[in-house]
This record gives structure tokens, C-alpha cells and sequence, in this order.
């Protein structure tokens, strides 16, 4: 029986071979690179975008919003709450696993059907070990990356927000926001993008070496991926999100 024939066989095997990795890194180090930068650059400019856009609306919606009511030191807190610590991770997630699970999916489940992987396995080179596990590690290093540079664009739409509202130093901005900042701030973000990136890694690896002989698995093996993803996505954040609440804003 092959370990990517069930899910618990695949974790097993999984587990193994990212802490022995150190040990196959003459053959999978290139295959990490190539990942992290397929992931971690080429996606630079959506996630920029939809950063910057995100600070920026929430910055324009809450100031309204929360003069009306009088709150207005409440705009930093929603847009750490928005842009650091909850919505933007999310987002990040979201477009890696769109554009770049859906692919490691795809290439996997083409190597499958043109018995590229038979051919390694036959050489005596693990295909979790070559393949799978520089894919998971490449997902968190980009996530991590990722995530810093939308939290800085995302500050940015806010700050040039509240600028064209209402000409707010920059100094002042700073000031405001680091102060309502908390640790938890800071280190929740950071769990989420490596929980997010080893689960977006392992499960559309897992989906493209389930692939059969069949060229049109492929696509059905993809959308099964995302399906999963995105459903694991949205349980491990709010499962984060709950604890943070029970323990006070950790």
C-alpha cells in the first residue's frame, strides 16, 4: 500500500520527513527555492493590492462609522483587528491557495498520470521527501513573508486614507496605532500563516499524488483541494479566534 493511499498514512509519512529533512536537503532544496518564490514572489502584487485596498476601506468605512458614534480611537483597533490580526491572514490564505495550491495540486497530479512519480519511487527517491516536503515548507516561508508585506501595504491604505480625510501626520498615525497595539498582535498572525501554510501545502500535495492515471483526475482532484482548504481555512481561524476570546485576547 502506498503512504499517499489514506490521509492518516500520508500524515505519518509526512511528519517523518519534515523532521528528517535536513538529511535529504542535497535533493529538495531547489525544489523549496523554486516554491517560495513561485509562491512567495510571483503573488506579491495581488496581495499588495488587496492589501492596500482593505486598509484603505476599512479606514475610510470605520472613521465614518465610529465619529457618528463618537469612538473614533476604535479606528485602530479595527484595523488591527481587520488588517493584522484576523481578516488579513485570512485573505493571504485565500489567494495562495487560489493561485498556488491549486498548482502544486495540478503539477503533482500531472506527474501522477505521466508516471513521473513511479519513476522516482522506482529510483529509490521518496516522493515526500523530494516533492511534498520542500512544497509545505516553501507554503510557510511564503505565508510568513507574504503576510508581513500585507500588513505594511494594508497600514499604508489606511494611513493614505486618513490622510485625504483629513491631512493626519504620519507621526500621529504611528503613534496611535502602536499603541493600541497588543502581543497577541503579533504572534497570532504568525501562528495563523504557518498553520495556514502547512495545511494549504499538505492537503493539495495530498490531492495530487491521489491522482490516478486519468488526465481529467486532475481537475476534479484540484477542486476537491480548495473545497478542503478553504473549509479547513475557515475552521482553524475561528477555532484561533474563539481561544483568543477565552483567554482574554491571549
Amino acid at each position: 500500500m502506498k503512504t499517499t493511499d489514506h490521509i492518516l498514512d500520508y500524515l505519518d509519512a509526512l511528519l517523518r520527513e519534515l523532521f528528517n529533512w535536513h538529511k535529504n536537503r542535497h535533493v529538495s532544496v531547489l525544489v523549496l527555492i523554486n516554491q517560495v518564490l513561485f509562491t512567495g514572489f510571483e503573488a506579491l502584487a495581488p496581495v499588495l493590492v488587496s492589501s492596500f485596498l482593505l486598509g484603505g476601506l476599512v479606514a475610510y468605512t470605520g472613521r465614518t462609522f465610529l465619529t457618528d458614534l463618537g469612538q473614533n480611537q476604535l479606528i485602530y483597533d479595527l484595523i488591527i483587528m481587520a488588517v493584522v490580526r484576523d481578516v488579513g491572514p485570512l485573505i493571504t490564505g485565500l489567494i495562495i491557495l487560489l493561485r498556488s495550491g491549486t498548482a502544486i495540486t495540478t503539477e503533482l497530479g500531472s506527474m501522477r498520470v505521466n508516471r513521473e512519480i513511479d519513476a522516482l519511487e522506482t529510483m529509490g527517491i521518496s516522493s515526500i521527501s523530494y516533492l511534498v516536503v520542500p512544497r509545505v515548507m516553501g507554503m510557510v516561508f511564503s505565508l510568513l513573508i507574504l503576510g508581513a508585506y500585507f500588513t505594511l501595504m494594508g497600514l499604508f491604505g489606511a494611513y493614505a486614507t486618513f490622510f485625504w480625510l483629513a491631512k493626519i501626520p504620519f507621526t500621529d498615525f504611528f503613534l496611535r496605532f502602536t499603541n493600541a497595539l497588543g502581543a497577541a498582535d503579533l504572534y497570532i498572525p504568525l501562528i495563523k500563516a504557518v498553520l495556514t501554510g502547512l495545511v494549504i501545502g499538505t492537503l493539495c500535495s495530498f490531492h495530487g499524488l491521489r491522482v490516478g492515471r486519468a488526465l481529467t483526475e486532475v481537475p476534479q482532484r484540484a477542486i476537491k483541494a480548495v473545497t478542503q482548504c478553504v473549509l479547513a481555512l475557515l475552521f482553524l481561524h475561528g477555532v484561533i479566534a474563539l481561544i483568543s476570546l477565552s483567554l482574554g485576547g491571549m
